[in-house]
């Protein structure tokens, strides 16, 4: 028999409104506003060489070390623990952090187990937990681990891959199921070097979406954020159609470019998405494989079109797009 009730008659656990906070005040941010929730599902994909593991054992390293009440623990699926710690040596990061290299036997069984002892807990990576009966898919893997996390209170992360596109390797019930989905790609190139990278949420049941720009060196990310944009209006597009999306994204280009202006920086397609539904797939249709900022001019502005085609000048107006020839 199903059990039916009423939503006000639902009690909300008390650990729901005690986030577990990282020290840093930009992941924090990223995570949900407050910190980490105990019993938050959190999928981080990222592509070979972004620092995924680095920001962990930073993020990890100051919750030990300032002692918040939080028990963690890193487990890696690809790294032994001798090279974890020299990692942390070059990091300048405390020693005491509870580890299990890839020299263990881990299990997925194991993972759920040990969320009885752990507050939150980093599984790095999650293509690399298998149950110890066998093949096991994706979405019975996400079941176990979502069901342990909500029933035990324990947070976990999963570390996820990228393919050379970007996209997320495996299938997509992995990010489906979880809570919040953090994405780290490469900045902008001409605009920041190559030592920036893009912290971006995708989705998040706790907190808003939005991106996070960081520094990162041989010592480690510098948390200062270059650019900081996490939105909890991240959802004022969904269920309106395109037609309607258009003039609320233009104003919000536009209102972007003025800010840009002032600071004397060019729209980039990192930038851009601030203003858009990037769940919507058309969403960057409408905009940004078009636009590429060339100047500004009293809040308008001049764009260029990029791609297939001649190339032409458009002028952004709040009266649309006005099209003259370069």
């Amino acid at each position: 028999m199903v059990n039916i009730k009423s939503l006000n008659a639902v009690d909300v656990p008390s650990f729901m409104d005690d986030p577990m906070t990282t020290g840093v005040p930009c992941l924090d941010e990223l995570f949900g506003g407050d910190g980490i929730i105990r019993s938050q599902v959190i999928t981080l994909d990222a592509y070979r060489g972004s620092g995924k593991t680095t920001m962990l054992l930073q993020m990890l390293d100051s919750m030990t070390v300032n002692n918040f009440d939080a028990e963690v623990l890193f487990v890696s699926r690809e790294e032994p623990d001798f090279q974890l710690r020299k990692t942390s040596r070059r990091l300048g990061l405390n020693s005491s952090l509870k580890i299990v290299g890839d020299e263990e036997d881990v299990y997925l069984d194991d993972i759920v187990t040990l969320m009885d002892e752990y507050d939150l807990i980093v599984v790095d990576s999650y293509s690399c937990l298998k149950p110890r009966d066998g093949r096991m898919s994706d979405e019975n893997k996400m079941d176990i681990l979502k069901k342990a996390a909500k029933s035990k209170e324990c947070a976990i992360i999963l570390v996820l891959h990228q393919t050379k596109s970007g996209a997320e390797k495996g299938g997509s019930s992995v990010g489906h199921m979880g809570d919040t989905c953090i994405s780290i790609s490469r900045g902008d190139i001409e605009s920041f070097g190559e030592d920036v990278r893009i912290f971006e949420v995708t989705k998040n049941r706790f907190g808003g979406c939005g991106k996070t720009l960081l520094r990162i060196t041989r010592e480690g990310f510098n948390f200062t954020p270059i650019e900081e944009s996490v939105n909890n209006d991240y959802n004022k597009y969904q269920n309106v159609s395109a037609q309607q999306k258009r003039p609320l994204e233009r104003k919000a280009i536009l209102k972007l470019m003025g800010e840009l202006e002032e600071k004397e920086e060019y729209l980039t397609s990192e930038t851009l998405s601030i203003c858009i539904d990037d769940e919507d797939e058309a969403a960057f249709g409408r905009h940004e494989r078009h636009l590429k900022q060339m100047d500004m001019v009293g809040g308008s502005g001049h764009v260029m079109k990029i791609g297939r085609g001649r190339s032409a000048h458009w002028e952004l107006t709040d009266k649309g797009r006005e099209s003259f020839n370069s």
